[in-house]
């Protein structure tokens, strides 16, 4: 599957977990700045990526991987705002299509 198709579909994913139409989603909206979403909403959008793409993405292994590309060290338990702050759409497209199988 080609990015297109993995942001389509992350897209409808999001839209589902928040209530919104797909087109009102935009790969470079930021989850909990624009979009508003809370912890919840990003477990159960990762439950949903699991169940669209067959792909295990855990909030533990997503905030490991935007403490380290934000220099900290990924050890704090439970959800981190300000590590979320700044994640966009396109960031989970990204995590999705790395993951998916080539």
């Amino acid at each position: 599957m080609g990015e297109a198709g993995v942001a389509e579909k992350t897209i409808h994913a999001l839209g589902e977990v928040l209530g919104m139409d797909d087109g009102e989603i935009s790969l470079g909206a930021t989850l909990v700045g624009d979009l508003q979403a809370t912890s919840l909403d990003v477990v159960d959008l990762l439950y949903q990526l699991k169940k669209a793409f067959g792909i295990e993405l855990t909030l533990a292994e997503v905030q490991k991987e935007l403490a380290q590309s934000a220099g900290a060290d990924g050890g704090a338990e439970g959800f981190d705002d300000a590590l979320f702050q700044g994640v966009t759409v396109q960031n989970i497209v990204d995590w999705v299509t790395r993951r998916l199988p080539a």
